[in-house]
């Protein structure tokens, strides 16, 4: 196959196994439910976790389906992946979040174990 066909085929195969927002966010929200309950004092393992969600967090700009976390009950079945300190931590933080008169989001939760990683 002459190269610029080839490489314009190749991208077309790529964009239908790969491209699929529905597929995508699907994989996302899968690994992000599935991710197993931090222990205490692996700060490593926060660190990776902080990582992904920021990764999560930039995907959902582009992907619509993504914005699932901002639901309160699956924010809080994320929350409860932390450790324990770190979940009283966050619940400090939401009620600084809503004397502010907001709502906690996602965004809110990145933030927080970015700083805590």
């Amino acid at each position: 196959m002459e190269p610029s066909s080839g490489y314009i085929e190749s991208k077309k195969l790529l964009e239908e196994k790969y491209g699929d927002p529905y597929k995508v966010s699907n994989a996302y929200l899968s690994k992000v439910t599935n991710w197993p309950v931090l222990k205490s004092g692996d700060g490593a393992a926060l660190d990776i976790f902080a990582t992904f969600l920021t990764q999560y967090q930039n995907a959902m700009e582009s992907l619509s389906y993504l914005v699932i976390l901002d639901h309160p009950q699956n924010l809080q079945s994320l929350v409860k992946k932390l450790q324990f300190f770190l979940q009283e931590r966050w619940r400090r933080e939401v009620i600084l979040i809503r004397e502010r008169k907001k709502v906690p989001e996602f965004e809110h939760f990145v933030k927080f174990v970015k700083e805590e990683a």
